[in-house]
């Protein structure tokens, strides 16, 4: 079987969210405003079917650097606005089937938020600020 690059495939496909404030890359975060990430997590494997097809769970972290704000103003807020707008737009992927395209021998896609709200993962003393939240994408790899 033909390997496909499905970490290449997430990228595109997360690309066409216009809530993103970046160009997502993968495992790397960069430390402006606005960049973003995704990064892939270890998760559990799952046993072939008798066929010789498989369950495959990929997880991953949508992460974004964002400047704090220490005063009253919108910055904060609007930081929980933008990451929201991103697990909305994972929301409507599921909602209307629009999925990676990992080619012909992958099916049967299924695209979870795995949290109800971004959470601030890391405080730099910049005032920069990571985010982050994670999704779960399960489909059928086909033998």
């Amino acid at each position: 079987m033909n390997r496909v690059n499905i970490d290449k495939k997430l990228l595109e496909w997360a690309a066409q969210c216009d809530a993103l404030t970046d160009t997502p890359l993968l495992n790397w975060l960069g430390a402006n405003n606005g960049e973003c990430a995704i990064v892939p997590i270890p998760s559990d494997t799952r046993p072939s079917f008798i066929s010789g097809d498989r369950e495959v769970t990929y997880d991953f972290m949508f992460q974004v650097m964002f400047q704090l704000s220490e005063t009253t103003d919108d910055v904060n807020t609007d930081n929980m606005f933008a990451l929201r707008g991103w697990q909305d737009w994972i929301d409507e992927q599921e909602e209307t089937g629009n999925y990676p395209d990992f080619g012909e021998k992958y099916s049967c896609y299924e695209l979870q938020n795995l949290s109800n709200m971004p959470q601030l993962a890391e405080v730099y003393e910049s005032g920069m600020a990571k985010f982050q939240f994670p999704v779960r994408l399960i489909y059928l790899e086909e033998k």
